[in-house]
């Protein structure tokens, strides 16, 4: 069968873009034809062959898995171009991957030739509230998944719609349990990208007020930021540490873009190095770097709200570390949440003292983050899209007369 996928470029270490990689080669393996129509493809970095053409290759062996096609979703001519692409593939099935304001265009063709494929979209919610205005929009996909379960909730009492709630995990053949040697003092983690979306200074900030505290009674705590630092962002972060003279807080010594960066092992040793994770973006669909702590054994900490908030609530009931927030109405007339500050330097410091220095308590603690994690991963979801796309393909529907 002939596939599209629509989204993220795969080469790009960000959440969608690993859900395309992981649905292009899961497809590819299952014997499909797969192409892609992605944006945020730099074709300077991810250069074209001699004829021109963009493919995704595999960065082991070399083989291509398939033929990328980049376009901005975002120019006046989009959903033309997207036509063009889709009339050069000849999709019997569209699979979007994205934000639901992403994808105005296919729907706008999917209007135009309603029976002529099948559209799946993958949607990441990552906060409240779906748009009232784009719930036709949405119910011209033949089904809906979505990653996070607030979502689904959402996206199912606002749309007449098929569809169901699949999570998204790490490759957890690369994410093994690490059992952490006894160290003097804590480190907490955080992994986010250079985006205000992140709150990385929210950490900074809150990790400098717990090594002021600790410091009365001679005791320390670090905090340690894996970040895109080789990528524009939105902040100074080196700036901020001197600011608020967070000196034990640390940076990446290693390179890491969105482009190119540490491998699964390499990432998993990092998360071996820390004993928490803390979560402190304003919103989240997946939370997928925490999982991926938190299968090495990371205990996490974070707000009750988002993907996040859910996967926190699967931890034992003692252990669920959750931060007071705030919300406010962003873009979109969209909920997103503000990590307290305080709130997250108390919890900083009573986790030290109830459960770091209890070891019983740390292990048990540490043992819960794998087992949660376990529940989820790549292949849970690629093994469940794969079963709504016999179900969507399978399914009854008008003879298509049409053609691109």
């Amino acid at each position: 069968m002939k596939i599209l996928t629509v989204g993220v470029s795969p080469y790009l270490l960000v959440r969608n873009g690993r859900m395309n990689s992981d649905v292009i080669r899961r497809l590819k393996s299952d014997g499909h034809e797969v192409s892609s129509a992605v944006w945020h493809h730099d074709e300077g970095y991810f250069l074209p062959d001699d004829m021109g053409s963009n493919f995704y290759d595999d960065a082991v062996t070399g083989e291509k898995i398939c033929q990328l096609y980049p376009f901005l979703p975002k120019s006046s001519n989009a959903d033309a171009v997207l036509y063009e692409i889709m009339k050069k593939s000849q999709p019997e099935l569209v699979i979007s991957i994205g934000d639901y304001k992403d994808l105005d265009l296919l729907y706008s063709i999917k209007a135009m030739y309603p029976n002529l494929f099948k559209w799946i979209a993958v949607f990441p919610f990552d906060c409240l509230w779906i748009n009232e205005h784009h719930r036709d929009r949405i119910e011209y996909a033949d089904y809906v998944i979505s990653t996070s379960c607030f979502g689904w909730a959402n996206v199912s009492n606002l749309c007449n719609i098929d569809g169901k709630f699949i999570p998204y995990g790490p490759n957890m053949s690369n994410f093994d349990y690490i059992d952490r040697n006894d160290r003097d003092y804590p480190v907490f983690m955080i992994s986010s990208q250079n985006s205000q979306m992140g709150n990385i200074g929210a950490f900074i900030r809150s990790m400098a007020q717990v090594k002021d505290v600790l410091a009365l009674s001679g005791e320390q705590a670090f905090g340690k930021i894996h970040t895109n630092l080789f990528d524009p962002g939105d902040y100074d972060l080196e700036l901020l540490i001197r600011r608020y003279k967070a000196s034990n807080v640390s940076l990446p010594e290693y390179f890491c873009s969105i482009k190119d960066g540490p491998t699964d092992a390499e990432m998993a040793e990092l998360y071996g190095s820390a004993d928490f994770f803390v979560e402190t973006s304003v919103r989240s669909a997946t939370s997928l770097s925490m999982l991926e702590a938190m299968a090495t054994g990371c205990i996490p900490i974070g707000m009750n709200c988002g993907r996040a908030g859910e996967i926190i609530s699967l931890m034992p009931e003692e252990f669920r570390f959750f931060v007071p927030f705030e919300t406010f109405i962003g873009a979109h007339e969209e909920e997103y949440s503000v990590i307290s500050d305080e709130g997250l330097v108390n919890k900083i410091l009573d986790i030290k003292k109830d459960i770091f220095e209890d070891r019983s308590k740390y292990k048990e603690a540490s043992l819960a983050a794998r087992k949660v994690a376990e529940q989820f991963s790549n292949q849970k979801f690629l093994n469940s899209l794969v079963e709504c796309v016999e179900q969507v393909v399978n399914s009854s529907g008008s003879i298509a007369v049409e053609s691109f």
